[in-house]
């Protein structure tokens, strides 16, 4: 359910969760969990194929393997 209401209208963006990973500002959507990324041109979903970068960092409270 929550996944259509964010298709209908916008994810829903919880700006205390924001993380840095090194090039850009990234969170999950609170309704659908959706990754997310910040872009110049505002958020968006997060694409493991276009944003994928050996620069970026994991999240912080990530266990390194």
């Amino acid at each position: 359910m929550s996944s259509i209401i964010c298709r209908l209208t916008s994810h829903k963006i919880n700006r205390n969760r924001v993380w840095y990973d090194g090039l850009h500002n990234r969170t999950n959507c609170e309704r659908c969990g959706l990754a997310m990324i910040r872009s110049v041109s505002g958020w968006r979903a997060f694409d493991s194929e276009s944003d994928d970068d050996p620069r970026r960092t994991a999240h912080p409270s990530a266990s390194p393997n």
